[in-house]
């Protein structure tokens, strides 16, 4: 009984092995609909979003028929529009817009249901992410013209501090159809940032004040090809 036990172990592990064997790599792109949480920039302060892009590489790990693990290394857009509304005390207007340029890695698990020329599939994982660079600008009715410069020195100027990581979660489900050597890849994705983006530099508690985190969906398309 034990010898049976110990072969049809070895059976199983020999077969996982095989499995393992199986990944995919390619390619994708993807528009991106961001907004950010909205901090404690005060209540006459609208978040409006904005509407970006990303592309990269994917990697499909397959551990069985049902379960892969799923590593992506993406350029990937965000940012908002915040505008201020009048309020109590100014009837002045303003509407800044902030691009932020990351590169981001995703570490998901895919979880799938098979089927004979497709995969339905949904995933999940926590992502680390580095803000490369971007633009930040500022319009409204106390200024003259448009206002434009990188980050930096935009953050620097109104005495606050910015992050250049992010960590986050991501939620997605989406198809594997079977094309030719590979699968066309369709992804809809909901990427949930936990870092607010900048801080006043002012540690009075009546001072402070915080951008929010990046949130945004993202519906993607791409196309990997197997290796096994």
């Amino acid at each position: 009984m034990k010898k049976a036990l110990i072969i049809l172990a070895l059976i199983s592990a020999t077969s996982f092995i095989g499995k393992a064997q199986l990944y995919y790599f390619g390619a994708k792109t993807g528009l991106v609909f961001t907004h950010m949480t909205k901090g404690y920039l005060g209540k006459s302060w609208e978040d409006r979003g904005g509407t970006k892009y990303l592309a990269g590489v994917s990697f499909d790990y397959f551990v069985n028929d049902y379960f892969s693990l799923a590593p992506e290394l993406l350029f990937f857009r965000k940012g908002t529009e915040k505008y201020k509304h009048e309020d109590s005390n100014t009837i002045e207007t303003r509407s800044d817009i902030y691009k932020f340029s990351y590169l981001q890695l995703p570490l998901t698990v895919k979880a799938k249901i098979p089927f004979d020329r497709f995969n339905l599939f949904g995933m999940a994982g926590p992502y680390v992410a580095f803000l490369m660079g971007g633009m930040a600008s500022e319009q409204g009715t106390a200024i003259i013209g448009k206002r434009e410069m990188i980050l930096k020195d935009f953050f620097e100027e109104r005495k606050q501090d910015f992050t250049r990581f992010d960590i986050g979660f991501d939620l997605g489900a989406g198809a594997e159809i079977d094309a030719g050597p590979g699968r066309v890849l369709l992804l809809l994705r909901y990427d949930i940032g936990f870092i607010a983006v900048a801080k006043d530099q002012a540690v009075s508690p009546y001072q402070y004040k915080s951008f929010g985190a990046n949130r945004a969906w993202s519906i993607e398309a791409g196309y990997i090809l197997r290796f096994d």
